[in-house]
């Protein structure tokens, strides 16, 4: 009878352990897989680059909170690839003002949006997005946060224009050839990813009175990647891509 019993537990014990690594593994897998559950593992031992992405993100937050607001500002909001920019030279824009953050994501521009909505500016200018894909962030979360930020941006009124632009794809060969070395295993986003991003984004985009979308495929190539010529490693933009993008945008701050 003991050992019936005895049996009967096990069962029971194995039973729960594999639900429960079962559960376990389905939402690493809703959360980007390995890479999701590595960069965890990074963050817990305090190691790698997502502690030095995190200590990155708090200083410059902070710093922007410290920073004195205009009315009649322009906000760039976004991540590295905004972060590239001398934005205030690139647009002819005294009060053009940087508020992008290298690395960031949907998930990190939402925590900070307290601080753009206080500065009440004329004009925001955002793009991001492609950090969600290179880490596998799942699309609907994606546009359910990128939501969340033009909900909350309703908040400013009709004075200020929000811009919502289109998120560039790269350029895979050299994309490759940049980071895959660096990052074993990195996953390179691809470009119907990247298409269906922007699909998206429009149409959320349409819903708001107060929200113009911004194409910029003027800076892709016929197959619908990041032209060769306006990068260096597949992902950011060099100088003419800055400027290309820049000229895109500028008939915007007229309107």
């Amino acid at each position: 009878m003991g050992s019936s019993r005895l049996k009967i537990a096990l069962t029971l014990s194995l039973a729960t352990n594999l639900v429960a690594a079962s559960g376990a593994g389905y939402f690493v897998h809703k959360r980007g897989g390995l890479c999701y559950l590595h960069a965890k593992l990074a963050r817990a031992s305090g190691k790698g680059r997502t502690t030095r992405s995190h200590r990155y993100y708090h200083n410059r937050v902070s710093l922007f909170k410290r920073l004195p607001n205009r009315r009649q500002d322009i906000y760039l909001v976004g991540d590295s690839i905004t972060d590239m920019g001398e934005w205030h030279e690139l647009l002819s824009a005294p009060t053009a003002r940087n508020r992008r953050i290298s690395g960031d994501t949907t998930a990190g521009v939402l925590r900070r949006l307290d601080e753009v909505i206080e500065g009440r500016p004329a004009k925001i200018f955002l793009m991001c997005g492609i950090n969600n894909i290179r880490n596998r962030v799942p699309a609907e979360r994606t546009i359910e946060e990128y939501g969340a930020i033009l909900h909350k941006l309703q908040g400013l009124g009709t004075e200020t224009q929000i811009h919502v632009q289109s998120v560039l794809p790269v350029n895979r060969a050299k994309y490759k050839e940049s980071f895959a070395p660096r990052y074993a295993g990195a996953h390179v986003p691809k470009n119907a990813e990247v298409k269906a991003l922007n699909r998206s984004l429009m149409a959320l985009a349409d819903r708001y009175a107060n929200v113009r979308y911004i194409d910029l495929s003027r800076l892709t190539d016929t197959n619908g990647e990041l032209a060769a010529e306006y990068t260096l490693d597949g992902l950011h933009l060099n100088g003419a891509g800055l400027i290309a993008w820049a000229q895109t945008i500028k008939p915007f701050l007229r309107n």
